[in-house]
């Protein structure tokens, strides 16, 4: 039994060539991971093995993969190579993306130091989606005090300084199905997925949009791609990797045809069904077409780069064209699969309240029921916004107990208890929980209203708080400037202050609200201007809320207790007390935001100690639902980075009105530095 130790099997080329491996029964895998267990990287390779079977193989079973793969924290940890070592290493893989190759140097530095005490002789270094297939740099590079990148001359210098056969293989762009483990499939895979998403997004809106618009895409006019099958490139690899008489070398693994980038975007709207067209002049995208640029630039860069190649041992290279023909067929199966996914997250997502643990406990003489869903990591307790239900939080629910033990409830006083039922009664129950639950410690999600009871709550209990982040936020208070509240906010107070005066008004404000929903939902595709519509889409509420989101004005009492909490909530004023919280709090707002207005958290961020502020283009008040997966994303390395942010100044947003678009900030704490924030420039 052969033993073969990979990093990066959580890539699109590592699981297909671990897949290849396996096919040997005489084959044992050790992966270093520190993002999969054991059972997900089984069921990765599972997938990839159906993925390179030939037609008439047979595909190895479960039971069959999972007794011949390891697992090891990918910290390197030498004991646990050792032991590995007894049973003998007979090679080595590391798989990276271009991308990555510098933030991973000192993985790569750490794992080659690896190689010697495990006595490998082999070691073959994979670098996907890389730019031109040539060397990033002629040398070491240090930037941002990143450690310096290893090079293909210093892999060269220490293989031969241990005495191990090398081979290091450039690929361009690689293509291919993988299952939901895949933490790095690649540039254009990971812009197929952000194509799919954004397409499924805007149907939600506006069902019938792409029905009568194309999606622009900007990108040079003589863009050009050298796009490789995952299947065939992995097998290309292997094949060179295990002929004994070729080593020591790089080999450049590339499509002999190459792919316009304007070809690519019509074999991709035969498969998604949708136009996607390719146009060079950024001023005629209309704003639905800048946000999809927003969220795929970055990706559109790296595989963009990718074209004219030479292969570095061309009569090595065997490969079959990656044609149209089977470029639209593979294409369709991806988009298939990302189909099936979406179904099986809905249905999870639609199941995820009776997998939610319900409990129970009294204040004052009523019953406040809260929901405990996930089990491992820290405690993430979410403060929903008054007068709403929990549909809302469902898919960030679902996202964020993978690996966080999560808390929330229905706040209370819309419904019942009767009024008077304050923003301190709010706080009194966020202390009743987290002292029910025995919490030592927790991060606070408040949506909404939700950021007033968790700074109040920390003020009471600052030992029990780690950090905050705040969705979507508004401060308003009685004498808080005009200009941070938005025309909703207006309206709303109003009619609030007007009903309280005047009781038998409620009538009036529950059907004034309820119609004014209606109305803004019929038409959204109306009109003759391109720009106009892309904005009325990305201002429209997810279909599915829209029912939701009416929830305080069901009826007369509900209208009429929403009012009193209103009113109560902005009696109160946060600014003298955010200067007194010190823990790290992170603000999201939204481009599209028409309840609240995103100078509300600037103002706030200003005012906080210890306080980001982000500010996402062409996302709603609802972004929490709609991008639930960019959500769960930045609050998990919110709270990863947040251990390290003491002290950290204030970072405000900014909008680059000539550019017509909103701008993230790089944040001037490198503790923040890598946020996933993808929405922006």
């Amino acid at each position: 039994m052969s033993t073969i130790l990979i990093y990066g099997i959580d890539s699109l080329l590592g699981s297909y060539c671990a897949a290849r491996l396996l096919q040997n029964p005489d084959t044992r895998i050790c992966c270093l991971t520190s993002t999969l267990s054991i059972e997900e990287t089984t069921d990765l390779l599972l997938f990839a093995a159906t993925q390179v079977a030939e037609a008439t193989a047979t595909v190895p079973q479960r039971e069959e993969i999972r007794s011949r793969l390891e697992t090891v924290s990918s910290n390197l940890d030498r004991d646990a190579l050792v032991s590995i070592a007894t049973a003998g290493v007979d090679e080595a893989w590391y798989f990276v993306s271009a991308k990555e190759k510098e933030s991973r140097a000192e993985t790569l530095e750490g794992f080659m130091a690896a190689l010697s005490p495990v006595h490998v002789k082999k070691f073959n270094y994979v670098v996907f989606d890389n730019p031109c297939n040539r060397e990033l740099s002629t040398g070491k590079s240090v930037t941002n005090n990143t450690p310096a990148w290893i090079s293909n001359e210093d892999i060269s210098r220490q293989c031969q300084a241990q005495n191990i056969r090398y081979r290091i293989f450039l690929t361009g762009s690689v293509l291919g199905q993988s299952n939901r483990n895949l933490k790095n499939s690649g540039a254009l895979p990971q812009f197929l997925e952000a194509l799919h998403s954004f397409k499924v997004e805007l149907e939600e809106r506006a069902q019938q949009y792409f029905d009568y618009y194309a999606l622009r895409c900007f990108a040079p006019a003589n863009a050009t791609l050298n796009i490789l099958s995952a299947g065939i490139a992995s097998g290309l690899i292997l094949q060179i990797a295990q002929d004994k008489q070729i080593a020591d070398s790089v080999f450049s693994i590339v499509n002999p045809q190459l792919t316009s980038f304007s070809a690519l975007c019509e074999h991709i709207s035969i498969a998604y069904g949708l136009g996607l067209l390719l146009v060079d002049d950024f001023g005629v995208l209309n704003a639905v077409d800048r946000a999809f640029h927003e969220r795929v630039n970055g990706l559109q860069d790296q595989f963009l780069n990718i074209s004219h190649v030479t292969p570095a041992k061309a009569g090595l290279l065997q490969l079959t064209a990656f044609d149209e023909p089977a470029q639209i067929e593979l294409l369709e199966a991806i988009r298939t699969n990302q189909d099936d996914a979406r179904t099986i997250r809905e249905t999870r997502i639609s199941d995820l309240p009776s997998r939610l643990s319900r409990k129970v406990i009294t204040r004052n003489g009523s019953d406040l029921p809260y929901y405990v869903g996930g089990t491992g990591g820290s405690t993430i307790v979410l403060l929903n916004a008054l007068g709403q239900g929990l549909e809302f939080w469902y898919p960030l629910i679902e996202e964020l107990e993978k690996n966080h033990r999560v808390i929330t409830w229905v706040p209370r006083g819309t419904l019942s208890p009767a009024p008077p039922f304050g923003l301190a009664d709010q706080v009194k129950d966020l202390d009743a929980v987290v002292h029910n639950e025995n919490i030592e410690t927790c991060h606070l999600v408040g949506w909404c209203t939700g950021p007033k009871v968790a700074i109040d709550f920390y003020l009471r209990r600052p030992e029990k708080v780690e950090s905050m982040a705040f969705l979507n936020s508004t401060f308003k208070c009685d004498d808080s400037p005009q200009e941070l509240d938005s025309a909703y906010e207006k309206n709303l107070e109003f009619l609030c202050r007007r009903l309280i005066r005047k009781p038998s008004m409620a009538d009036t404000m529950m059907k004034t609200f309820q119609s004014q929903a209606e109305e803004k939902d019929m038409n959204v595709l109306e009109g003759t201007d391109g720009q106009e519509i892309g904005v009325k889409v990305l201002s429209t509420i997810n279909s599915r809320l829209r029912s939701f989101g009416l929830a305080p004005f069901r009826n007369e009492r509900t209208t009429t207790n929403y009012a009193h909490q209103l009113v109560d909530f902005w009696s109160n004023d946060i600014r003298p007390k955010a200067p007194h919280v010190q823990c790290p709090v992170l603000l999201m707002s939204t481009e599209y935001d028409e309840i609240v207005s995103s100078a509300s958290s600037r103002m706030a961020a200003d005012l906080l100690s210890n306080a980001c502020h982000i500010h996402v283009p062409a996302a709603t008040h609802y972004c929490l639902y709609e991008r639930a997966d960019f959500v769960a994303e930045l609050l998990g390395s919110f709270f990863e980075k947040s251990k390290n942010l003491s002290g950290t100044p204030s970072v405000r947003s900014t909008i680059d009105s000539a550019a017509g678009r909103v701008v993230l900030p790089r944040q001037s704490s490198p503790e923040l530095a890598d946020l996933p924030l993808r929405e922006g420039a």
